[in-house]
């Protein structure tokens, strides 16, 4: 199911058009790293917030009315069914937006929220606060000289550093992790990792059962898990993740980790993401990293093996 937003008169939606040629624009949308074990994660998304280099908030309704499935917005594709993903969600979509912003955040509401497994059981979430800013610097202004002044800006809500579960196993606390990127700064990483790697050697497992990849900002980074108490977090932990999809026609496992800033990153892979609990000190073997450099408007590919 697909957020509903109520439609807009259509008087309004003709001023709109009217007005859209001189004021600078805003769009903010949402993807997402989706976790292994789920079928579903049902949310809302009230509002986006963004902070100015005075440090004011600025807020704007995403118009969204109930809960949805975030997990459609997990994948840019399936590998063995394209059917029923998308690239990311808008969130928001304003004119005669100015300011000069340093960090943005999706407000998020968890009433009537849940965690649905692969099994089909349906497990509550408790937001326990709302997401950092994630860091982000742009201007805007809606002045005459500047009217086609425009930002595109995706968000990501890392969804396994973000969901807690709870020492009974009976439910979720979710403490939302976000990253941020300008659209035309936004690169990826995809690769792949051999299926005699994942199901055999020394990690004899599967994909969606803790096997993921891992990404650090920088190079030459040694992996670790992710570790946020709320006070003490790990130096250098991992900024995004991907779970894997095999690929049956290539005995493949395949992975991609969208909308990254350009720059350079590691890549690990990990069987144990299973055991990554967000608030905990973990320890996880890393069976291979890499070096990625991201350049804007491109993939970056890399084969990792153990």
């Amino acid at each position: 199911m697909h957020p509903t937003r109520p439609l807009l008169p259509l008087a309004g939606l003709l001023a709109a058009l009217l007005l859209a040629g001189c004021e600078a624009q805003l769009k903010v949308d949402l993807a997402v790293s989706a976790p292994s074990g789920a079928s579903k994660v049902v949310l809302n998304v009230t509002e986006v917030d963004l902070k100015t280099d005075n440090n004011a908030v600025k807020e704007y309704s995403t118009d969204i009315d109930d809960p949805f499935d975030l997990l459609p917005y997990g994948h840019d594709q399936d590998f063995n069914n394209k059917d029923g993903y998308e690239d990311r969600l808008e969130l928001t979509n304003k004119d005669n937006v100015s300011g000069d912003f340093i960090g943005v955040r999706p407000v998020f509401d968890a009433t009537d929220s849940y965690v649905q497994l692969s099994n089909g059981t349906k497990l509550p979430i408790t937001l326990s606060a709302q997401a950092d800013y994630a860091d982000v610097s742009f201007s805007l202004s809606d002045s005459a000289t500047s009217g086609s002044d425009s930002e595109d800006i995706v968000t990501t809500l890392e969804l396994p550093f973000s969901l807690i579960k709870a020492d009974d196993g009976n439910s979720y606390t979710f403490k939302p992790v976000v990253r941020a990127t300008r659209k035309d700064n936004a690169g990826a990483i995809s690769g792949t990792l051999p299926a005699s790697s994942v199901t055999g050697g020394s990690c004899d497992s599967s994909a969606g059962s803790g096997v993921a990849v891992y990404v650090y900002s920088g190079s030459g980074i040694t992996p670790v898990d992710y570790y946020d108490s709320g006070t003490t977090t790990n130096r250098n932990q991992p900024m995004a993740s991907s779970i894997l999809t095999f690929d049956s026609a290539n005995d493949d496992y395949l992975f991609e980790i969208r909308y990254l800033p350009a720059g350079d990153y590691t890549v690990a892979w990990t069987c144990d993401a299973g055991s990554d609990a967000p608030n905990s000190a973990d320890t996880l073997q890393f069976l291979d990293s890499k070096n990625v450099t991201v350049s804007a408007g491109s993939e970056a590919s890399v084969s990792l093996d153990d």
